[in-house]
């Protein structure tokens, strides 16, 4: 016994020479392991098996049964509830199929350990335990920030669809934007998602169209494909509304506004009545906002400098040829090539499993997922915005 705790392992039977630093070396693995002969007794571990497992000394040593490690562990609640010398004599049968085995156990205190055992030609088997707490907690918060990203593309009615490919994200986006606090509200989701998890994969395929918060929301990737039929770019802001101030003059139509003298600006906008210079530049000011705003995320999700950036981002849309050529996108590419992508930057073969969402309420008056398009003057009234916004948005992609 004072051998395990000087050296860190209980001694081996006939280890000597060169086979000490074998011990030693067993001593101060990470991982726990016992030992047992084909009588089922005990004759070698090392002490994490007390760490990992919680096992005293009175139970854990060497010349130690089994079959009273077993009860020790059934007595205190670690196999559940039930009957002790039944729990016991399942555990015992399954030992003695002398059969490989490898599965997860959750201790009472939340610990999970990977118990792996492998029989011995000579009879007994070994077995290792490893302690899988930290990164079952790691794959329970990736899945939980992924579920986060999701529920954010989602909600918004900018169409971005998110695959799961294993260690990979994949961004489907088919969309000409939208509102620019939807398209910044996904960028920012995806780049937050990207820097909690650096070891994720994260990919963009720009489909039909990823214009203005289709593209916003693209550069988030490390790497985007575009279709070679696609369109993408429209790098810019615009807010549109109606003005019937003359129509409303001709068949004498007033619209009557009541603000204080100390809010001159609150019926800006007003359909009635012509915009005046003040609030044209109010509104340009924003606008101009919003628009370095769009650059600096696309200098910082793509890494260009700021000049080339700005000679791109005049507000055209450009060919998926183009755009490469430019340095908005990597390459033209397909599913397949998402697919080698991955598989070139994970070192293994994937699987991508995709997610859709239904269309929402955002998505039939925007039309930011619909394949229709509005044909006359009241539906594109309709899957137009509901009221004067600022958009990342190209007009065109209606």
């Amino acid at each position: 016994m004072n051998d395990r705790l000087n050296n860190g392992i209980i001694p081996f039977p006939s280890i000597t020479g060169s086979q000490e630093a074998i011990r030693l070396a067993l001593g101060h693995l990470d991982q726990a392991f016992t030992i047992f002969d084909a009588n089922f007794t005990l004759i070698g571990f090392n002490s994490r098996v007390h760490d990992l497992l919680d096992l005293p000394e009175n139970i854990i040593f060497e010349g130690a049964k089994l079959e009273d490690i077993f009860r020790f562990n059934a007595e205190r609640g670690e196999y559940g509830s039930g009957k002790i010398d039944e729990m016991v004599a399942a555990r015992m049968a399954m030992a003695k199929e002398m059969r490989p085995h490898m599965f997860e156990r959750v201790r009472p205190d939340g610990a999970v350990l990977q118990v792996k055992g492998t029989p011995l030609p000579t009879g007994g088997f070994v077995t290792t335990y490893t302690d899988m707490t930290e990164q079952r907690l790691a794959e329970e918060e990736l899945r939980a920030n992924e579920e986060r990203l999701r529920a954010t593309l989602e909600a918004s009615p900018v169409g971005v669809v998110v695959s799961r490919a294993s260690d990979g994200l994949l961004l489907y986006v088919n969309s000409p934007g939208g509102g620019v606090t939807d398209s910044d509200r996904i960028y920012q989701a995806i780049r937050r998602f990207r820097n909690e998890h650096p070891e994720v994969a994260v990919c963009a395929l720009f489909g039909d169209m990823a214009a203005s918060g289709g593209y916003y929301v693209g550069v988030a990737a490390e790497q985007i494909f575009a279709r070679r039929t696609g369109i993408t770019g429209s790098i810019g802001v615009i807010m549109s509304a109606w003005n019937f101030a003359e129509l409303a003059k001709e068949h004498g139509v007033e619209q009557v506004a009541i603000k204080s003298d100390r809010t001159p600006y609150k019926d800006m906008l007003s359909p009635t009545r012509k915009m005046t210079d003040a609030e044209r530049a109010m509104l340009t000011g924003i606008v101009d906002e919003f628009y370095d705003q769009f650059v600096d995320v696309v200098v910082e999700g793509r890494g260009m400098p700021r000049d080339d950036v700005v000679r791109a981002a005049n507000g055209g849309i450009y060919t998926a040829r183009q755009a490469v050529d430019l340095g908005l996108v990597d390459a033209l590419g397909d599913h397949l090539d998402v697919v080698a992508w991955f598989e070139g930057k994970l070192g293994h073969e994937v699987t991508i499993v995709e997610r859709r969402r239904r269309p929402g309420l955002g998505d039939l008056l925007f039309g930011s997922l619909t394949s229709a398009r509005a044909t006359g003057p009241l539906d594109q009234l309709l899957t137009s915005s509901t009221g004067p916004r600022f958009l990342y948005y190209w007009q065109g992609g209606r």
